[in-house]
């Protein structure tokens, strides 16, 4: 009995398997994903041949090496590309599942589930919201005394005289006359 004849790769099939490994797929879905594509059966261990982090994978091309490891980083920074990683997305599918859970009467997951979209949403979980008021550059408020105490007390006597409004003298002056 021979060894079955292994089927030549493209560039662009190679490329294909080291991408996907590079994104954590693991090799039997990555497997089946290339026959969908291509049309073409591999095993799992040989797609775990292109990934350069195993062992059967150590002696794979420099060239595939540098881009696994290219598009690992992509995959590892770029969150836009994960619906998920959208507060929007979560928020929506949280409220279709509230939806989804008060229909069938269970309102004690969908109760759950709307506290979910409250804390996603932020501040509107909260029953007090606090108010912080700042200066110029988050700083703290200036105040500035427009009218010094004594000018108000010097402002006062004058209008209402040594005795005050009651007539009465003040605590500054004599109370014998």
């Amino acid at each position: 009995m021979g060894r079955k004849a292994t089927t030549v790769l493209t560039d662009h099939e190679k490329l294909f398997l080291v991408r996907a490994l590079a994104a954590y797929e693991p090799p039997t879905s990555v497997a089946k994903a290339f026959q969908l594509q291509f049309g073409k059966e591999i095993t799992p261990q040989r797609v775990e041949s292109y990934d350069p982090t195993k062992m059967s994978g150590e002696r794979l091309g420099k060239k595939l090496k540098t881009e696994f490891f290219r598009a690992r980083e992509s995959y590892l920074n770029d969150l836009d590309s994960i619906p998920e990683a959208s507060k929007a997305v979560r928020v929506r599918n949280l409220a279709a599942a509230a939806k989804v859970m008060a229909g069938r009467n269970n309102h004690l997951a969908a109760a759950q589930l709307y506290e979910q979209i409250a804390k996603e949403v932020g501040g509107h979980y909260e029953s007090k919201r606090q108010i912080e008021l700042t200066g110029k550059d988050g700083g703290p408020v200036e105040t500035k005394e427009v009218v010094s105490r004594g000018d108000v007390l010097a402002e006062l006597e004058e209008i209402f005289g040594r005795h005050g409004a009651t007539g009465h003298p003040t605590k500054d002056q004599d109370s014998v006359h």
